[in-house]
């Protein structure tokens, strides 16, 4: 995307979006954020076994938190928020004038409640809502992308108005 390869930006886009190549990572993990980030925001529907149920645990807050993502899963979640917040971080800080960066996952919020939650309703509406802030978090990175090489900047408009709108 990014136009001139000298630019810092165009490093940074081309590691989010090529991911770096070391030999000790594991195979999913080698891909780069980009991909990863679209898989589970596009493609990744949860189901039964992606889910862990502990009806059993005799923790009494566990009523609370009876179901979560699976360990493996959650863990390859994590991860990814936070590669990819600190690929949003870094672009940011190279737009001038921008205060704040998009936050992916605000104070924990989302991952917490994946991690335990009441009932699968509530664990699949929080599931959607990150797979919602990581789509939202790529057009950030485009945006930032585009404003940092002077193009006219990307409007971030909801999915409901047509473009010829705004």
């Amino acid at each position: 995307m990014p136009k001139d390869d000298n630019f810092p930006i165009t490093i940074l886009w081309r590691e989010y979006e090529l991911g770096s190549r070391g030999e000790e990572e594991e195979e999913e993990d080698s891909h780069s954020v980009l991909m990863r980030e679209q898989f589970y925001a596009l493609n990744f529907l949860l189901e039964a076994q992606d889910v862990a149920d502990n009806r059993f645990d005799h923790d009494p807050s566990a009523k609370q938190r009876r179901f979560q993502l699976k360990k493996g899963l959650y863990e390859k979640i994590e991860t990814l928020i936070n590669e990819f917040q600190g690929y949003l971080q870094k672009a940011s800080t190279l737009v001038p004038g921008w205060q704040r960066c998009y936050q992916i996952n605000p104070r924990n919020m989302l991952m917490s409640l994946l991690k335990g939650s009441r009932d699968i309703p509530t664990l699949n509406a929080n599931w959607k809502a990150l797979q919602e802030k990581m789509t939202r978090g790529h057009k950030f990175m485009v945006k930032y992308t585009s404003e940092y090489q002077a193009d006219t900047p990307v409007p971030l408009l909801p999915v409901s108005i047509a473009l010829g709108l705004h």
